[in-house]
């Protein structure tokens, strides 16, 4: 990929290549634009523009990359958060799942899922309740979205810590 590895003009510091060489990562966002407004899933078209970018950034070597490819999409998730109400409820839930647990507000009980995963880290304390010795299904959906918790409760503050430390001295080597 040399053709992206040639920086042609400076902006704010960064060595850019040519516009048209610019293509395959506008191409890349317009398809995550896509999977936002087509699924109306911040996280699927997350995972796929930050995947190519990321393969982008590793294959030029060019922080330039990452610093477009986090502008495009701060720009496209700030405008699904503004057009899509499904996005706002989910920030507005990430921010504050306590306003909508326990099925007394107007908000209903949809921030159960956020706050049993608390629980679920509460309960492991430091060490955990051991394999097996957890209550994952108290966490609607952990097998997709808190998978971690999960793991956090039956092996404490010290396992999740090492389980995260090992894949980081594993993606490191």
């Amino acid at each position: 990929l040399p053709i992206f590895a040639a920086g042609t003009w400076r902006v704010f510091g960064l060595n850019l290549p040519e516009p048209r060489h610019l293509v395959p990562i506008l191409c890349a966002w317009g398809f995550s634009v896509i999977v936002l407004v087509g699924q109306k899933d911040l996280g699927s078209s997350l995972l796929f523009f930050t995947l190519f970018v990321v393969l982008l950034w590793i294959a030029t070597e060019r922080k330039a990359f990452l610093i477009l490819g986090a502008a495009l999409f701060a720009g496209a998730a700030v405008l699904a958060w503004r057009v899509f109400d499904n996005v706002q409820s989910r920030v507005d839930l990430w921010i504050d799942p306590w306003s909508r647990f326990g099925g007394t507000t107007a908000g209903g009980d949809k921030g159960r899922q956020a706050v049993q995963a608390w629980f679920a880290f509460a309960n492991g304390g430091m060490f955990g309740t051991g394999l097996g010795q957890g209550s994952p299904n108290k966490i609607p959906a952990v097998q997709n979205d808190y998978i971690f918790a999960a793991i956090g409760e039956e092996l404490g503050l010290v396992g999740a810590t090492a389980l995260l430390d090992r894949k980081s001295t594993r993606l490191n080597s």
